[in-house]
């Protein structure tokens, strides 16, 4: 059965869209679009071929990456907003993910634009 051809995929990351900032469980996005957490699992396996928790890894890592061009908010804001509970985690992982710091990244951004 091929867990793709259906409408759970788009809810499942419509809702985790929508909760970015706030602490996600499988079993909140698994009852949000009914199914199983095993069923989770596999729909995002077969789909993005990266667990549940990966892909909303990357999904936060991104929109910090993009919040990273606003000037309003500060590197810890952006931590905040993209899920994270302290800077130092925040940093460490963006810099895992890009290759350079958040604000480093910043300063890329602001020279590109």
């Amino acid at each position: 059965m091929s867990y793709i051809n259906n409408n759970n995929f788009a809810k499942a990351t419509k809702f985790i869209y929508n909760n970015i900032d706030k602490p996600l469980t499988l079993d909140d996005i698994a009852t949000e679009v009914v199914m199983s957490v095993s069923s989770l699992k596999r729909l995002f396996r077969e789909a993005t071929n990266k667990s549940v928790g990966a892909f909303i890894s990357k999904m936060r890592m991104e929109l910090a990456f993009r919040s990273l061009q606003s000037k309003n908010e500060s590197v810890l804001e952006v931590a905040l907003a993209s899920g994270f509970d302290d800077h130092s985690a925040f940093s460490r992982r963006f810099k895992e993910i890009f290759g350079y710091s958040p604000s480093n990244a910043r300063q890329k951004l602001n020279i590109v634009n």
